[in-house]
């Protein structure tokens, strides 16, 4: 509500005007209708019970820009006046015998003080901030403290430390997700329904043991139909990514993605561990392999996270890593900029020749010798960002993570959730994908991908001049 600036602070939030001797009569009749944005304190009125008695008008003096000071409060009856000494302000309410209910009886003076709010009004408790913040964090998920901070500000014009906003965050998240604690705690029997209700589902669960009982420490999943799928169906090709959790107790998440005969998304895997670092990713690597062991031409594309290229040496020997090339050019860039490099850089990358490459790096080295210098130690050090370098086994010629950077944004909403509703609902996602694309899929004619088969139609239109010959019982060449 906005207040205008010819009246008081507190003249909008004042029921009625005083009598000459600062005492108002007994309300006779009855109103219930209680506005929790925007109540109202005033002769007459009644709430339900003291709790909501006291909440209204605590909110009440925030709105009027306000503190109060309790003389009096009990189930019975709550008397305050104005926390400033020389305001006459007071306020009375008792509970009702016959109804239980609780009503203002007399209300006195009117408010002389001036607005406290741009000093952080102590009646705008962290349980004020929760009531205030929930709707918001109900429809958008996360925001952050300093968001709604400064929304707080806007709406109220009541200025608050921020540990304040965060722990009233923090009972509201609790509110709307339950206790956080507990969510560990059913860790346990999560594991086992998933492995019980899906046929090859691999979970692992990694636990400390403290002083107190044992603590939640990573956790792995790999739904059967996921790892079952991408052996049978998807080229052997996946993005390893991690992102990190925005809840009440941190983390990453780590997921293993691929893609599908029409290059969508295909969820391999996915976990929970406690930062990224070489510990964290062999072990969930090592819980990967199991679940999927060493297809033929395994491809691992990252960004290089911190710990990944060791673990992978030492779970995935074999596997061809490719770099992410968005992420290569980021660095790169940091060190040599210019137009000029970042086109000779993604010519080189999408070269699927070695002699295109090689003629990209030549052109790099009449430019600048240092950037030249620059990716021949990426060579040496044996790293795999141009398509002239990728085995052919798993044909997929992408020079980016993308897929993982999808399947980050695929999980942006839960990702402040409790763990394991955060865990539940990337399943139920996969589930309803699952669902999703069978449904699709009993829709389609003939043996091959309908993507592939509109993949082909646009790539061979415009062929009319070429004449195929034959070579041999098994290929023919292409004559203009």
């Amino acid at each position: 509500m906005e207040i205008e600036s010819e009246k008081s602070y507190h003249s909008l939030y004042n029921s009625s005007e005083p009598d000459d001797d600062e005492q108002v009569e007994a309300f006779e009749g009855e109103i219930y209708e209680v506005d929790e944005d925007n109540p109202i304190i005033e002769v007459g009125r009644k709430f339900e019970d003291v709790y909501h008695y006291r909440r209204s008008l605590e909110h009440f003096a925030v709105l009027g820009e306000f503190s109060i000071t309790y003389i009096k409060s009990d189930q019975r009856r709550v008397t305050a006046r104005c926390a400033s000494k020389d305001c006459p302000w007071r306020v009375h309410a008792s509970r009702l015998p016959e109804e239980g209910a609780f009503q203002v009886k007399t209300m006195q003076g009117e408010h002389l003080c001036s607005s406290i709010n741009k000093s952080g009004n102590k009646m705008a408790t962290k349980n004020w901030v929760a009531e205030r913040v929930i709707e918001w964090l109900r429809n958008e998920g996360e925001v952050a403290p300093s968001e709604l901070r400064r929304r707080l500000v806007e709406k109220y014009h009541v200025e608050l430390p921020y540990h304040r906003v965060w722990r009233g965050k923090e009972i509201a998240m609790s509110i709307i997700h339950g206790c956080w604690d507990n969510s560990y705690s059913k860790i346990m029997a999560f594991k086992e329904e998933l492995v019980r209700r899906n046929h090859g589902t691999v979970v692992k669960l990694d636990r400390v043991q403290q002083h107190d009982g044992w603590h939640f420490r990573r956790i792995f999943i790999s739904i059967g139909a996921c790892s079952i799928g991408f052996l049978t169906g998807c080229r052997p090709f996946l993005g390893l990514d991690g992102c990190h959790l925005k809840g009440k107790f941190k983390g990453v998440m780590l997921a293993a993605t691929s893609i599908d005969g029409a290059n969508r998304l295909f969820p391999v895997a996915y976990g929970i561990v406690e930062s990224e670092n070489i510990e964290s990713w062999t072990w969930f690597l090592s819980a990967l392999y199991e679940a999927i062991g060493m297809p033929d031409g395994l491809v691992l594309a990252s960004d290089r996270q911190k710990g990944l290229e060791e673990a992978i040496s030492k779970i995935y020997p074999l596997a061809e890593h490719r770099t992410c090339v968005r992420h290569l050019y980021k660095n790169f860039k940091k060190k040599f900029a210019g137009n000029i490099l970042q086109k000779i850089v993604w010519t080189a990358a999408n070269a699927f020749t070695t002699t295109s490459y090689n003629s990209s790096l030549e052109e790099l080295k009449a430019v600048n010798m240092r950037a030249y210098e620059w990716f021949l130690d990426l060579e040496r050090r044996g790293e795999i960002w141009s398509r002239s370098k990728f085995g052919t086994i798993a044909k997929c010629h992408y020079i980016t993570n993308n897929i993982s950077e999808s399947f980050n944004a695929w999980v942006a909403d839960p990702r402040h959730r409790p763990v394991l509703d955060l865990l539940d609902i990337v399943r139920q996602k996969i589930m309803e994908m699952m669902d999703r694309r069978r449904t699709l899929a009993t829709k389609w004619k003939g043996k091959v991908v309908p993507f592939v088969m509109k993949n082909v139609r646009e790539i061979s239109m415009g062929l009319t001049e070429y004449h195929v010959k034959r070579s041999n019982d098994f290929k023919g060449v292409s004559i203009l």
